[in-house]
């Protein structure tokens, strides 16, 4: 899968050699793909949120396989327009008639749309919010999210408490963001914690020079042309394509000899 290509990428770009990966059950794992009639699918993850300035590692895998082209260390880097994908809106077939976008606002009550603002609005400031430890509150990669305990006390409670709790109360805004949480997490809002909730829509603050707000990074396969990225730069640069084998690790141990994996 895409983690453990990326910490044998890393790995390979630092010098070491001494590694192997265990392709498991399929590779590329979440970004893997299909071709069908000489056109590419994606079976699983298809696109890449522009990477915030904080996703320095990402930054740099991005920068080193030509799709950032320059200003990697910058707020808005520009990208390879061929991957770039501007403002991508999904629709909404709601009562007979399409809907731009999924959040629903064609014909509902004036304080409902109030409420949808009010939301928007929030996510907005969150993005920039930082606990009393400096940190953004809502960050990616997870690890430098602050651990500030009055922003972690949103781990638990459920993001329809918290919703509730902040009066929202709009049943449009209440399936979409029961919506985004099945789709994200396969869990409803109901079930998934107030912080991850609200992480999902407030860690993602990424920008390009040659791109408006919203676009993404995709491809016609979906992120399996990451995958395939990183295992070509990892064999161009150990000389071999040996460190991928085949089979499916079922238990890791520590041993006084080194670290023994089953497959």
């Amino acid at each position: 899968g895409v983690a453990g290509l990326s910490c044998a990428w890393k790995l390979a770009r630092e010098g070491y050699a001494d590694f192997v990966v265990v392709q498991g059950p399929e590779f590329g794992g979440n970004a893997a793909a299909g071709r069908r009639e000489g056109l590419d699918y994606p079976r699983g993850a298809h696109y890449l949120p522009l990477p915030s300035l904080a996703s320095s590692h990402v930054r740099e895998m991005l920068a080193d396989f030509g799709i950032i082209e320059r200003g990697a260390g910058e707020v808005r880097p520009y990208y390879d327009e061929a991957v770039l994908a501007h403002s991508p809106q999904e629709r909404l077939l709601r009562e007979g008639r399409w809907e731009d976008a999924l959040l629903p606002l064609a014909g509902l009550p004036e304080a409902d749309l109030a409420q949808h603002r009010r939301f928007l609005d929030r996510v907005e400031r969150l993005r920039a919010e930082t606990g009393s430890d400096g940190r953004k509150v809502f960050c990616i990669p997870l690890a430098l999210s602050s651990r500030d305990p009055a922003w972690r006390a949103l781990d638990a409670i459920t993001f329809k408490q918290w919703l509730d709790r902040e009066g929202y109360s709009s049943p449009a805004l209440h399936w979409y963001l029961d919506y985004c949480c099945r789709d994200d997490y396969g869990a409803r809002y109901d079930a998934v914690s107030a912080w991850a909730g609200l992480h999902y829509f407030a860690s993602r603050d990424g920008h390009a020079a040659n791109a408006g707000e919203g676009a993404v990074l995709t491809w016609p396969g979906g992120l399996s042309a990451l995958a395939g990225k990183l295992r070509d730069a990892i064999t161009r640069k150990l000389g071999h394509a040996g460190w991928l084998v085949e089979g499916t690790a079922v238990q890791l141990r520590d041993t006084p000899a080194g670290p023994l994996v089953t497959c």
